[in-house]
């Protein structure tokens, strides 16, 4: 899901996901970076933004539209693995681990127990 321009704040993380080539081959893989937002300009609706660790550079409001809160449940990262989770790295024939934090493990945790759900979406960056 993409993220509105009027929902970010500085200092929230969030993910690049798209195709990109495995190595020297011509087979397709997901790939899955995190984009910090640095400062947010309402004025020019524009942001500050360090994509994987790089110098911030400038994010326009039509950029915003391919950065995604929360990854895929699951993502081909691998050509000789199957799909993973992109949080507890399971492979999805196994299904995720108990302790996955991706939002839609959680629910399916909270479901099977007959708890309320309250949701909110994981951090993808380091703990401050």
């Amino acid at each position: 899901m993409s993220v509105a321009f009027d929902t970010v704040t500085a200092g929230e993380d969030l993910l690049d996901v798209h195709s990109t080539t495995a190595g020297n081959t011509t087979m397709r893989v997901q790939g899955v970076w995190r984009v910090r937002v640095i400062s947010v300009d309402s004025a020019t609706r524009s942001a500050m933004c360090s994509w994987n660790g790089n110098p911030a550079t400038r994010y326009t409001e039509r950029s915003f539209a391919k950065l995604r809160r929360v990854a895929p449940e699951w993502l081909r990262q691998s050509v000789m693995r199957g799909r993973t989770c992109h949080y507890c790295h399971a492979e999805e024939r196994d299904g995720h681990r108990a302790d996955c934090k991706h939002p839609k493990a959680v629910r399916a945790r909270a479901k099977a127990s007959g708890a309320p759900v309250v949701m909110a979406p994981p951090r993808t960056g380091r703990a401050k």
